[in-house]
């Protein structure tokens, strides 16, 4: 009886803090979507952490004003020394709940740059149907190495 109360205390400490998302078919282990900042168009851009075996991404999320806006083109990210990221490889994109997301891929080494040093700014593109690309840019307001630590 002993043991199956302390089995019983200890699966919620176990299953705190896991957090999932879906992209595509696939589940990717992840941090919490957190909320950054809002662009100039007051769309509020939310991200989170992801990672399969394989891989690393970030994923951004964002309320578009209109149904046909998707996340598109690559997300540069202006790391507070100065130095850009460009993250070229958009791995999944979706639409859910009136939200288009986007997951690009992280290099170990660049991984390691976000563990260390603390994104800026945000710019990404949304693309209307088949029309041009619209650059978005949002400042951070989170505290990214600290999000990560949790990956």
């Amino acid at each position: 009886m002993k043991k199956l109360i302390l089995l019983l205390l200890f699966i919620p400490l176990v299953s705190f803090g896991q957090e999932y998302i879906l992209m595509a078919d696939k589940s990717f282990e992840s941090t919490e979507f957190v909320e950054v900042g809002v662009s100039y168009e007051s769309q509020d851009l939310n991200i989170c952490f992801a990672k399969d075996d394989k891989h690393k991404y970030i994923v951004l999320s964002v309320k578009p004003s209109l149904d046909d806006y998707r996340i598109a083109g690559k997300l540069k990210l202006l790391l507070n020394n100065g130095e850009v990221i460009i993250l070229a490889n958009l791995s999944h994109r979706d639409f859910v709940n009136d939200r288009a997301r986007a997951m690009f891929t992280i290099s170990d080494k660049e991984f390691a740059k976000l563990k260390e040093k603390n994104i800026a700014e945000f710019r990404y593109s949304l693309r209307f149907m088949a029309f041009d690309l619209e650059d978005f840019s949002v400042k951070n307001n989170i505290d990214i190495p600290k999000l990560i630590s949790s990956i």
